[in-house]
């Protein structure tokens, strides 16, 4: 066997494990193990569950100051206290967080515990156990994306995943925010894509989409794609073992409504007393926000992860009819996007819930490295050009939703280009911990 070749049964080859090195050292640099955004609103069941063994929140009200916001609120239908968010990365991320908590009794885990108490409303190593969990499960979308490049026979998968990887709103869920969901979703898609194509029984695929559907509850609607192919393939036995697989996960989530909301019908999102039914819309009416918005919420996708958008377009290259289930998900995607809360998605990098579409990102630009040079060409300036968008909005602490033209602005017309640098080393891992930042 040539150097630098694949082998199938054995490690990746030299190109795969360069793209593999340099995610690692980029996570490794800026990971942030602390709870932020929305991340409160998991880490609070998590919290309640686990250490107080209780999904009454109550004793979780205290987040509410530190994070600045509602996380915790209070249900009249129950008359306890509760979070709008799903249960799925608190479940997955309870094993650690349970380590945490032994940990406890080792001062070496100790960290600066005052200021993370009063910063973060609780200790440095009871919130990592969060992060890490999710970062595991993006470590799992790196392989088993790679894996589905090879299983689809796309020779350029190292390259493609690097090029998705620095050039989706994934480096930002990957790395700096890994309390957000996006990283454990777009881990539990690529497994489930994996499973897809090696015809696994069909009931683990439907498990393992029904554990993403806990995680966020609009991938329920990732279910149709695959039953839709299984109909037109007349493979009913299929459609009914991936049904199979998925309900233990619906009639858990409709068993948690119960007992947080008072029904199984009702949602965290229409509990809250701050609901508002204009929020969602059966039909998409905010398309072009989510794509082309100039502002900062939503940020169009356009103007700073195009690259993802051209990784959706080589879609259409594959040569497995398989490709429709990617491209319905993708619009289903968009469906949801354009339909909830006006296309908005809070702040972020770029339009963050297609974090979760990572490895469908990762096949498509494997696809398109394969159709010549114009299409590598593109593949690469995209890439690099969402990489440098990254750059420019990542290091500042804007205090609002900053949007495309002011960033542009602020870097390239008003000067601060040179500074670049030293705010990027202010936001290193090791160099925030030392600045209590």
């Amino acid at each position: 066997m040539q150097a630098g070749k694949k082998d199938w049964r054995g490690t990746f080859s030299k190109q795969e494990w360069m793209a593999l090195g340099a995610i690692g050292l980029f996570i490794l640099l800026f990971f942030k193990p602390v709870v932020a955004g929305d991340g409160f609103g998991y880490y609070v069941i998590l919290e309640g569950a686990v250490r107080d063994h209780t999904l009454n929140l109550s004793n979780q009200l205290r987040y509410n100051e530190v994070a600045g916001g509602e996380e915790v609120f209070f249900v009249k239908a129950t008359g306890t206290y509760a979070s709008q968010y799903a249960p799925g990365l608190p479940l997955l991320s309870a094993p650690a967080y349970a380590v945490s908590l032994v940990l406890d009794d080792v001062s070496l885990f100790h960290v600066q515990d005052e200021f993370f108490l009063q910063e973060r409303g609780d200790i440095l190593i009871h919130q990592a156990s969060m992060a890490l969990t999710s970062l595991v499960l993006a470590i799992v979308a790196l392989v088993a994306s790679l894996l589905l490049c090879r299983q689809l026979g796309l020779k350029q998968g190292g390259v493609a995943l690097a090029l998705a990887f620095f050039g989706s709103p994934m480096i930002r869920y990957a790395s700096y925010d890994l309390t957000y969901t996006h990283a454990a979703e777009a881990g539990i898609l690529a497994v489930a894509l994996y499973f897809f194509w090696k015809e696994r029984p069909v009931w683990q695929l439907g498990l393992m989409m029904g554990l993403m559907t806990l995680v966020r509850f609009t991938s329920a609607f990732f279910f149709l794609p695959f039953l839709g192919y299984f109909a037109w393939k007349k493979e009913w036995k299929k459609a009914r073992d991936m049904v199979l697989g998925g309900l233990p996960f619906a009639l858990a989530i409709m068993l948690y409504f119960q007992v947080q909301f008072g029904s199984p019908f009702a949602t965290g999102y229409t509990s809250n007393p701050g609901y508002d039914a204009k929020n969602f819309s059966f039909v998409p009416f905010f398309l072009d926000r989510v794509l082309f918005s100039l502002g900062g919420n939503p940020p169009g996708l356009l103007w700073w992860t195009p690259l993802v958008l051209l990784g959706f377009v080589g879609l259409w290259f594959l040569k497995d009819e398989r490709k429709w289930v990617l491209l319905g998900i993708v619009a289903l995607m968009f469906y949801t996007t354009a339909s909830f809360f006006e296309g908005t998605t809070g702040f972020s990098y770029s339009n963050r819930y297609f974090a979760a579409l990572f490895p469908i990102t990762v096949i498509g630009v494997a696809a398109l490295l394969q159709e010549g040079k114009e299409w590598n060409k593109a593949s690469w300036v995209l890439g690099a050009y969402g990489f440098l968008m990254f750059l420019f909005v990542f290091p500042i602490d804007w205090g609002h939703f900053p949007g495309f033209l002011e960033v542009l602005s602020y870097w390239l017309v008003q000067g601060h280009l040179p500074e670049l640098p030293g705010v990027l080393v202010e936001k290193l891992g090791f160099i925030r911990l030392l600045l209590l930042k």
